[in-house]
């Protein structure tokens, strides 16, 4: 191993991606370098087009009242985020990519688990989430 920084050089993709962003950003003396592809949030204020830490932000509609998409394909919407929250509720407490991301950045609740950052029933991002903006 190169013990100098500029031979140290870190590579992630998705949840590795911002893993290896946020090493980059927080040991920058002994890395030279980071390739962080498709990394998941660095923060969430453009989370899959939503800035949950803007007021009354929600995550199952835009402004205007239209479906926030989380696939398309050209152009056409194939799922909403608010599919994507019913269906994880159905795989149980600990959901998925959504809860996951709770699980990592969100501030713990009295019972240690984390605090939603969105209210599953009506998309509305939950305020004392948005402490960490």
């Amino acid at each position: 191993m190169d013990a100098r920084t500029s031979g140290r050089f870190l590579q992630g993709h998705s949840s590795g991606g911002w893993a290896t962003l946020w090493l980059q950003t927080h040991y920058p003396k002994i890395f030279g370098g980071t390739w962080s592809t498709s990394p998941d949030p660095s923060d969430f204020h453009l989370f899959s087009t939503i800035d949950l830490y803007a007021p009354h932000a929600n995550f199952y509609r835009s402004a205007d009242g239209t479906s926030i998409p989380i696939m398309r394909d050209h152009g056409k919407t194939l799922a909403s985020m608010q599919q994507l929250a019913g269906l994880e509720a159905v795989l149980g407490e600990y959901g998925g990519q959504l809860g996951s991301f709770e699980w990592v950045f969100s501030p713990r609740g009295p019972d240690g688990r984390p605090q939603p950052f969105f209210n599953r029933a009506t998309g509305l991002s939950i305020p004392t989430w948005n402490l960490l903006a």
